[in-house]
């Protein structure tokens, strides 16, 4: 039987894969030509959110093609995975801020 994963998980992953990359991308241009974009900073906010979505992906909805159905999506969780996402998500902000402070950038 083939196993079906969430909307939320396929969306957590890829959010995952993202914070990883940018991640990657932000060390390496700091540590070795001390000069990085200020979209990398945001590295810890796709991490937490994308393990946000890993844990709680929420209810299946199909294919993400709109904003509406990502709208879906958020009405249609349960409050429990709403709290996961924003308690994630204020831990990647935190992160953020974090990181600037860390790197000295403005």
């Amino acid at each position: 039987m083939k196993k079906t994963y969430k909307t939320g998980f396929k969306l957590g992953l890829g959010l995952f894969i993202i914070g990883v990359l940018f991640a990657a991308l932000n060390h390496g241009l700091l540590e070795y030509v001390n000069w990085t974009l200020n979209i990398f900073v945001g590295y810890p906010l796709f991490l937490t959110l994308g393990l946000a979505f890993i844990i709680a992906p929420g209810p299946e909805i199909g294919k993400l093609k709109d904003g509406k159905d990502i709208k879906k999506l958020l009405t249609d969780s349960k409050s429990s995975d709403k709290i996961i996402w924003i308690l994630f998500s204020l831990l990647g902000i935190a992160g953020m801020f974090v990181i600037i402070y860390y790197y000295g950038l403005q």
